[in-house]
């Protein structure tokens, strides 16, 4: 539904933990998950297959030693339509905007930007940081995103970054 869903009226994270759920915004431009002000994460999913979030922004979450200040994702199979992944931060952390590991992972039609993921001593994946599973991008945008290395540290993957052995199943990225 339309709105703005903010700390002040739900409880963040905001946990899908139901097979085949569906979470479907107007459009991203008008339905926004946002957890600014409360130190957490936008979404959590664990373990869970077959989720649907459409039409939805999620930005403005800021963490501190939480992956995923957009999103944590984990063993689960997600598929993202006509969303919004935007402004984003954590500290330290990796995946500024998505983190996911051992997931199957589509987004189409999907904007990942201005997300960071900034430490000390090393930082990976701005905008998403994929560790296990199956990554596809179909007609998407991943745009100024940031993996910052603080001082003295390393850092790679500003937009993205694939860590870890995929077996056969490779990624797509169309």
């Amino acid at each position: 539904a339309t709105g703005l869903y903010n700390s002040a009226c739900e409880t963040f994270p905001l946990t899908i933990s139901k097979f085949g759920l569906e979470l479907v915004g107007t459009n991203s431009a008008a339905t926004w998950i946002t957890p600014a002000g409360s130190g957490k994460r936008g979404l959590g999913i664990r373990g869970i297959g077959f989720v649907r979030i459409q039409g939805v922004t999620v930005g403005g979450a800021n963490t501190a030693w939480e992956p995923g200040a957009g999103a944590y994702i984990a063993n689960s199979r997600l598929t993202m339509a006509d969303c919004t992944v935007s402004n984003n931060s954590g500290w330290p952390i990796n995946g500024g905007g998505i983190w996911m590991r051992d997931t199957f992972l589509t987004m189409t039609n999907t904007l990942l930007a201005g997300n960071t993921a900034s430490s000390d001593w090393g930082s990976y994946g701005g905008g998403l940081y994929a560790e296990g599973g199956q990554l596809r991008l179909l007609d998407s945008l991943v745009a100024n995103n940031a993996a910052s290395p603080g001082s003295g540290g390393t850092a790679g993957g500003a937009g993205i970054y694939l860590n870890g052995n995929y077996g056969s199943t490779g990624h797509l990225i169309d």
